[in-house]
């Protein structure tokens, strides 16, 4: 007969858990690595491949801010950096995704909308041009652009980071709470049996 489960949140967090870090290379595959050999002491370090508070905090603000420094290889950055800060590689290659090719633009736009508005609000936004003048145009708008994007990074980044230290302390906490009404039922159970002739 199979098993019930009663645990439908639970066992959810540990498929995409299971899913995320299968699609991680394992640590032992990267530290036998002939390209990676001058870090592969770095690479073997916990923090960077388990579930921990402080790790996956650091992960997905490393991650969410080189999502909005660079428009492209933000995974390579945010895994440079966290063999370097102990950040949870996984969190940050996930946390890079809030910018893709298919809504980098709409972050570009917010992104010159903020910049422009501290730096006077004088120049107007334009479409980008044909692909043969592109640079031109990034050029053009790059100042108020690349500082808005640089304002989104810090501001995700730390967002990030505070978030995920609440959410998973609240989570301890909720924990911790249900353990005690699980033992304070427990308790009054024994003492009900124990009284009962």
């Amino acid at each position: 007969m199979e098993k019930l489960d009663l645990h439908p949140k639970k066992s959810f967090y540990l498929r995409l858990r299971a899913r995320i870090l299968r699609s991680v290379p394992a640590r032992h595959e990267l530290a036998c690595s002939r390209w990676l050999r001058p870090v592969a002491h770095r690479l073997v370090h916990d923090d960077l491949w388990r579930f921990k508070r402080d790790a996956v905090a650091r992960g997905v603000a490393i991650g969410l801010f080189w999502a909005f420094i660079l428009p492209v290889a933000q995974i390579l950055a945010s895994v440079f950096q966290c063999v370097f800060q102990r950040g949870m590689i996984s969190a940050a290659i996930i946390s890079t995704f809030i910018t893709n090719p298919l809504n980098f633009p709409l972050w570009w736009w917010l992104a010159f909308q903020v910049g422009n508005l501290i730096l006077g609000g004088d120049m107007a936004y334009t479409p980008p041009p044909d692909s043969a003048q592109w640079l031109g145009w990034a050029l053009s708008i790059g100042k108020p652009t690349f500082l808005g994007m640089f304002i989104f990074a810090i501001l995700f980044s730390s967002t990030g980071y505070f978030a995920v230290k609440l959410i998973w302390n609240l989570r301890v906490m909720q924990k911790r709470k249900n353990r005690r009404l699980h033992y304070r039922l427990a308790s009054e159970a024994r003492k009900t049996t124990a009284t009962t002739p």
